[in-house]
């Protein structure tokens, strides 16, 4: 096990570590709170939803928040390596390239806002890539 103090503690088993690379590379703490106001967001909506769009609506917005958060942590792998909180990350510990991290988060941010143009509307694609952009470069 990973005796750093990390709150993410990665499985000796190279394959399983590097699915939970990917996995952290999301950061899932954080998504978790987007997850949470979008579904509040669409709960509250004077229109009904149908589930499958919700479902799809949240995948989307899921896809979004760990595309930003991938890239983000792609971009400052530089100070990520030298502060305590986040030296544990994936891509400053080696368990995911920066190319990987770069990649995944392009593919996903883009699957994201395929997804969403394809359920709803161009207004809430534009919002979804708005909010992609500030948080990478925000953060």
């Amino acid at each position: 096990m990973n005796s750093s103090p990390s709150v993410f503690r990665y499985s000796e088993n190279v394959f399983e570590k590097k699915l939970q690379g990917y996995f952290y590379l999301m950061k899932p703490r954080v998504m978790i709170l987007v997850i949470f106001t979008a579904f509040v967001g669409m709960m509250l909506a004077p229109q009904t939803i149908s589930p499958i769009n919700y479902f799809f609506v949240l995948l989307s917005i899921t896809l979004g928040a760990g595309s930003s958060a991938a890239i983000n942590m792609w971009f400052d792998e530089d100070i990520d390596k030298s502060m305590e909180r986040t030296k544990t990350r994936p891509i400053p510990l080696g368990i995911i390239s920066k190319t990987e991290g770069l990649l995944f988060g392009l593919v996903t941010g883009i699957l994201s806002l395929c997804i969403m143009y394809y359920v709803s509307n161009t207004l809430a694609t534009s919002l979804l890539l708005f909010t992609i952009l500030f948080y990478i470069v925000s953060e």
